[in-house]
């Protein structure tokens, strides 16, 4: 078998990919696949097989890359994969010639006469005036008719040489252009296919009937070895192959007149690609006017953020002063938290001063039991003893100092007052509290308690704990509710709101606050109750704060005073 020895080249064509490359980069892969090809034409394979890989790797939907690749694989010998490259090749470019005619070639060499017969004719239905599918058909076609006229003469021998066919080592001459789906032009592909069966079926039909005439004449040989005879069936072979070769004049001259039609299709769609590039740049104009758009906007979005930045920059000096102010209020926090420490101290030991006159209550109450015993006795003792005879004024004068003595236990005794535990507390609380106002906490003596025990023990309002709970729960439930009317009723008119704000505007603020949330809930725990400085009361407690946008817990310091006849806030002091 001879290996074929005639190459043609063309030059490489990109086809099958989404979008077209750019100039540059179609330069350097143009520049790439020509050292590829001269590596092949210098037998360099491993060296052209190896940059090939790279380059698919990269390009792995190219067409002369991936085509390039079945020739390296025919130069080493390896034709069933090169078949099977040629073959996926002619399957994703069907409107190819190029792999089409090396599956020709490759089957030819094989023996497969007719399978590259039928792929010569898929890349002449794929390029009607491609010529080198043309000689190659044309060789085969030669072939055969040498094989049927060396079996008429029985000269099977001398025609076993295989055809001298084109193998391409590069993709198509000329640039093909991929379309859209034409549906008229897939239906005369359609029609052309059809024929293309008819012709096959014509072609088996007349295989067999040669085959039959074989037989024939190879009967008629067997009677007369006459030359005649071979003349005839030579002249007989010749006629058929004239036959065929008028037919296939025939069938190219249909093919040339399909090629033109598709021709005008090609320039019909150019005209209306043109169009479709016109209406593209004026789309593009449109885009330039609305990307300047865009940047003038980009422009006056700056500005904006550049006045919110400075906005921003003034809002954090003055949460930086709200931030002294409220470490102030700390220090002042800190300060009333060390008088309240002073304020415990006072009251414990006011509480040992409660103890101390408690036990000298306890021990004159038991000195005066005593001398109401010794009373009793005295004047049981004089009423059973006889009176002496003495005159009178000697009796007088010796009774009377004694009945001085005696009666002396039957003066009414100076009242002493049982303190009650509340108002011993009030009062040590009361004087913890200027304590830690005066800064300079004195002993409390015994007379002082029991003065101001006195004063506390008249007052008239004995359960001020009672009404002071009621008064702070009022409170929290009206905040709970937000009801603002019931909430800003608890404050006193002389109620001093924080941070230096007028009572008016913390009233709007307060107002706003408990309108603007969904839901609060407040919660009060550890709640303890002392008398403060100025007839004030002071309430501390642990506040849970809760809402559908925030939340927290403080400890709360609320100080109460009376306000027409009723406890109300009049300072709200927080550690949050």
């Amino acid at each position: 078998m001879k290996r074929f020895t005639r190459f043609v080249f063309a030059l490489p064509l990109l086809v099958g990919l989404a979008a077209a490359p750019q100039p540059a980069a179609a330069e350097d892969i143009e520049a790439q696949l020509d050292q590829i090809h001269r590596l092949v034409e210098r037998q360099k394979l491993d060296q052209a097989a190896t940059k090939l890989k790279k380059f698919l790797a990269r390009y792995p939907k190219n067409l002369d890359a991936r085509f390039l690749q079945g020739v390296i694989l025919v130069e080493k010998g390896q034709r069933p994969q090169a078949l099977q490259m040629f073959q996926e090749l002619a399957q994703a470019f069907p409107r190819q010639p190029e792999p089409y005619n090396n599956l020709g070639v490759l089957y030819a060499q094989q023996g497969m006469i007719d399978m590259a017969r039928e792929a010569f004719l898929q890349a002449i239905m794929s390029h009607p005036s491609y010529a080198t599918a043309h000689r190659n058909l044309q060789a085969i076609y030669a072939n055969m008719a040498a094989k049927a006229y060396g079996n008429a003469l029985e000269l099977s021998d001398s025609f076993e040489e295989q055809p001298e066919l084109a193998m391409l080592k590069k993709t198509g001459a000329r640039p093909l252009i991929v379309v859209e789906r034409d549906e008229k032009a897939e239906k005369k592909l359609a029609a052309l296919q059809g024929e293309l069966e008819v012709l096959r079926k014509m072609q088996s039909q007349a295989e067999i009937t040669l085959k039959q005439q074989e037989l024939a004449e190879k009967r008629l040989l067997a009677e007369s070895r006459k030359r005649s005879t071979a003349e005839s069936s030579l002249a007989d072979a010749l006629k058929r192959a004239t036959a065929a070769e008028n037919e296939l004049a025939q069938q190219m001259r249909e093919l040339e007149k399909m090629q033109k039609q598709f021709d005008q299709r090609l320039q019909k769609m150019e005209s209306e690609k043109k169009h479709s590039m016109a209406t593209l740049q004026e789309n593009q104009s449109g885009y330039e006017q609305a990307l300047a758009a865009l940047q003038k906007q980009k422009k006056e979005d700056r500005k904006t953020i550049e006045a919110l930045s400075s906005q921003l920059q003034r809002n954090r000096t003055t949460i930086t002063d709200l931030n002294g102010k409220l470490q102030q209020e700390r220090e002042q926090l800190r300060s009333a938290n060390q008088a309240v420490a002073n304020a415990n101290k006072m009251q414990q030991e006011t509480v040992l001063a409660q103890k101390q006159l408690e036990e000298r209550s306890n021990r004159l109450s038991k000195r005066i039991r005593e001398l109401e015993r010794e009373y009793r006795t005295l004047m049981a003792q004089q009423q059973a003893a006889p009176e002496p005879t003495k005159p009178k004024a000697q009796l007088t004068a010796a009774v009377t100092p004694e009945v001085i003595a005696v009666e002396q236990p039957h003066v009414k005794p100076p009242k002493v007052r049982d303190f009650s535990q509340p108002a011993i507390e009030a009062i040590a609380r009361e004087r913890q509290a200027q304590a830690a106002v005066t800064a300079q906490p004195k002993p409390t003596s015994e007379a002082s308690v029991v003065a101001q025990a006195e004063e506390v023990a008249q007052e008239p309002n004995q359960n001020w704990q009672t009404t002071v709970r009621e008064t702070v729960e009022a409170w929290r439930a009206a905040w709970s509710d937000q009801n603002v009317e019931g909430y800003l009723a608890a404050y006193a008119n002389r109620f001093r709101p924080p941070r230096g704000m007028s009572l008016k505007r913390w009233k709007r603020d307060r107002k706003y606050k408990l309108g603007r949330p969904a839901f609060i809930r407040i919660s009060l725990d550890n709640i303890q109750m002392g008398i403060a400085h100025g007839n004030r009361i002071k309430v501390s407690f642990m506040q849970e704060y809760r809402s559908n946008t925030y939340r927290d817990k403080v400890r709360k310091v609320l100080l109460l005073e009376r306000e027409a006849g009723s406890w109300k806030i009049v300072r709200e002091l927080s550690d949050g």
